[in-house]
């Protein structure tokens, strides 16, 4: 008897291949100071190197609604034209408080 699972298992393991395979072609032959209205998804170290400052200070700035992070799976990213049009809006300085 075949296990009723199979093809959702299988169906699972070939989304999450897409995935990365996708959002590794995002991020591939990107830079930090490539067109900044691009919606390159950043790691929260990325993010942190554009903003010139601390991966602590880019969690109190989305918990304040300053910023919005997003989540693919267990990892974490930040839109890179959402993070300048916040930095734009805020006149180029970002609250630590």
């Amino acid at each position: 008897m075949s296990n009723p699972f199979e093809p959702i298992n299988a169906r699972l393991t070939n989304l999450e291949a897409l995935t990365l395979e996708t959002l590794q072609l995002l991020r591939s032959g990107k830079n930090l100071a490539a067109s900044p209205g691009a919606d390159d998804p950043l790691t929260p170290d990325e993010a942190a190197t554009l903003f010139r400052t601390s991966k602590v200070s880019l969690w109190s700035w989305e918990k304040k609604g300053i910023i919005k992070g997003y989540h693919l799976g267990n990892k974490k990213y930040f839109l890179k034209n959402e993070l300048m049009a916040a930095l734009t809006k805020r006149g180029g300085v970002v609250s630590h408080e």
